[in-house]
């Protein structure tokens, strides 16, 4: 089997399972690379009773691929912080 969602047979989440080295071969045979990009944020955002009310946020983002059979990359980060007018009207509704 070259390619499995373990949700499809048993209660879980979905993934895309791969066999490693068919993959790999694959992609080399083929003159390929296979490149992940992540990026994300998780911010702290207060409702419309909070008006300008917000905590920060921070933002992160990655660039990976395959390099001699192994994973390589790295996340980069940014924090942002808030005013403390911001900080402080979200704070005094939390």
């Amino acid at each position: 089997m070259v390619f499995k969602d373990p949700s499809a047979q048993e209660p879980g989440v979905s993934a895309a399972l791969v066999d490693r080295e068919v993959f790999l071969d694959f992609l080399e045979r083929e003159g390929l690379a296979a490149v992940w990009i992540m990026t994300g944020e998780k911010s702290a955002h207060g409702g419309p009773a909070r008006g300008d009310g917000w905590g920060g946020q921070l933002d992160y983002w990655g660039v990976y691929t395959v390099v001699n059979g192994d994973l390589k990359g790295a996340l980069s980060f940014e924090q942002k912080n808030p005013s403390p007018k911001q900080l402080a009207a979200f704070l005094a509704a939390t």
